[in-house]
């Protein structure tokens, strides 16, 4: 089978106390696109979906994704892994083979990490569909390409957020499956940063989704408070599993 996974970072990994990657995995990219784009008529917000607190509009939409994610379908994954600084130092990335930043190199073997253990498409053939970033002296794909099971290099793609169709005023189905993919991350990470009371988030909108995501995920914020692993829904097989915490623990 093919799959499609996108992925998303939220937080400055080696300056954020908070590091996530989160991606979205899916053998159904057309279908998933036409339901985001159904949920946005309903909403009447057709702007990028993002952990924003400048659009009531915008809220509504992000909320009504949300709730379409947990809704019981089966067209998509999501899996979240989560690095604590206190646990995880960047500074053993520091002499490296690839003469790069050791905050650069951490970053890419996360995405290695997250996509090595995202079973629930371990022997699928990949496209990997990640948000565009900077890394100067290193590329993701030669990273990840040839690595991960099913991946090649030729397959991994930096995509925008806002890319929108041609003539259209419509984002592109990769733009708004990655819109998707950021929403879940930087509301997981949001919410990660509550719990700890790593800063003070005054916004009510962010509060609206960190609340939407305790509403749907019973028993996530103790699993943040202990540092444990979380599935949803748990005590079911992996393949019945929409959302995915692995909470990174130093060997």
């Amino acid at each position: 089978m093919n799959c499609v996974i996108y992925g998303d970072e939220s937080g400055v990994i080696g300056q954020d106390r908070f590091f996530c990657i989160g991606v979205v995995g899916t053998r159904y990219s057309q279908r998933v696109d036409e339901q985001l784009k159904q949920l946005r008529k309903n909403a009447n917000f057709f702007g990028e979906v993002t952990y924003k607190s400048s659009d009531d509009r915008r809220a509504l939409c992000a909320i009504k994704w949300m709730d379409w994610v947990f809704s019981g379908q089966k067209l998509i994954k999501f899996k979240v892994l989560l690095k604590d600084s206190k646990n995880f130092n960047v500074s053993y990335f520091k002499d490296n083979k690839y003469d790069t930043g050791a905050a650069q190199l951490a970053y890419c073997q996360t995405y290695r990490e997250v996509l090595k253990n995202f079973a629930d498409f371990k022997d699928d053939k990949k496209y990997f569909v990640y948000h565009r970033i900077d890394l100067k002296k290193m590329k993701v794909d030669e990273h990840l390409g040839n690595h991960i099971n099913g991946l090649e290099q030729k397959d991994c793609y930096s995509y925008s957020t806002t890319k929108k169709r041609p003539h259209s005023e419509e984002y592109t189905l990769h733009a708004e499956l990655l819109q998707l993919t950021d929403l879940l991350t930087s509301s997981f990470r949001g919410l990660v940063c509550a719990v700890n009371d790593d800063g003070n988030n005054k916004s009510w909108v962010k509060r609206a989704l960190h609340q939407n995501l305790l509403f749907h995920l019973s028993g996530l914020k103790p699993a943040i408070k202990d540092e444990r692993n979380f599935y949803w829904t748990a005590y079911q097989p992996f393949t019945d599993q929409s959302f995915v915490l692995y909470n990174w623990k130093p060997r």
